[in-house]
């Protein structure tokens, strides 16, 4: 049997699920590391929150399983200390507060109730914790749900677009939280459309379109696909673009910017050296994720 330490916290294999003559979700393979945060991206209507309900055991696939930790979903019994899950929306009654509604979650989970202060202190929700969740913004909404799938401190979380509705300092936060959470070996996949958020939050990424697998890997391996390219400021660009050509390389000019393809960084370097052109930046350039997702995503459509 595989270590537990190296094997994958979540492992998709063949997932599909169909409604009617709709198919939400198509043969779906992927894994997902122990301690990293893990995007799942896609465009609104690609399958994700479907795929996420299977993957966490809401849903029942058509064909294909989930497991967590090795266990398939549905052999496995429910442990908050395990596996916690926010999928859209929190299931709190308006009329009660976050506190009673997280209190009873932890009682049917059997987790002490002194857990919910902390939970609710640990999102940000400690002064509004008696207030009914009625009055909450949507933002407030979004750190209840992360309260309710926090309740157990599990070592594996499965959010559905948690960046919904928060403010600058509220993307900021989770962020934090997430990347900290990691460091530490628990692990997070979770499902985001704020695609420059998703850049500085995670280490690996699952993308689908019309439910199929896109791509699967590690971030910096998406934006490499959009190409590589290296960024040079000079005061003297035509001399220096005329050099990479004659190199074999392609250049284009912008500005006192040339922007190299064709060649790495240390050798737009050296030939700079050799051809006596000061630099005054040298960087690499490459694909945005947004840029790559979009393109991803647009060469699924055209298949």
């Amino acid at each position: 049997m595989p270590n537990e330490n190296t094997q994958p916290a979540i492992t998709v294999e063949g997932l599909t699920k169909r409604y009617g003559e709709l198919t939400a979700v198509d043969d779906l393979s992927f894994s997902v590391r122990r301690g990293a945060v893990t995007g799942f991206l896609g465009p609104n209507g690609a399958g994700k929150t479907t795929a996420l309900k299977a993957i966490v055991g809401i849903a029942r696939p058509t064909a294909g399983r989930a497991l967590i930790n090795g266990t398939p979903v549905e052999a496995a019994h429910p442990d908050a200390r395990s596996l916690g899950v926010y999928i859209e929306p929190t299931g709190a009654h308006p009329g009660r507060s976050a506190h009673n509604h997280l209190r009873s979650l932890a009682a049917l989970a059997g987790l002490p109730a002194d857990r919910v202060a902390e939970v609710l202190d640990l999102v940000g929700l400690a002064e509004a914790a008696r207030r009914r969740v009625a009055t909450y913004s949507l933002g407030m909404r979004q750190r209840l749900g992360l309260a309710a799938a926090l309740l157990g401190d599990p070592a594996t979380l499965v959010l559905d677009e948690p960046l919904n509705g928060l403010d600058p300092q509220g993307i900021r936060w989770l962020r934090t939280f997430l990347r900290e959470r990691a460091a530490a070996g628990g692990t997070v996949l979770l499902s985001s459309h704020v695609l420059t958020e998703a850049a500085q939050t995670v280490d690996d990424v699952v993308v689908i379109h019309h439910g199929r697998l896109a791509f699967e890997g590690a971030i910096g391996e998406l934006t490499r696909l959009g190409g590589s390219r290296v960024a040079a400021g000079t005061p003297n660009p035509e001399r220096l673009a005329a050099a990479v050509r004659e190199a074999g390389g392609r250049a284009q000019l912008e500005g006192t910017r040339v922007l190299i393809e064709g060649m790495d960084a240390a050798q737009v370097g050296e030939l700079a050296h050799r051809e006596r052109v000061s630099l005054h930046e040298l960087a690499s350039d490459d694909a945005s994720l947004e840029q790559v997702f979009f393109s991803l995503t647009g060469e699924m459509e055209a298949a």
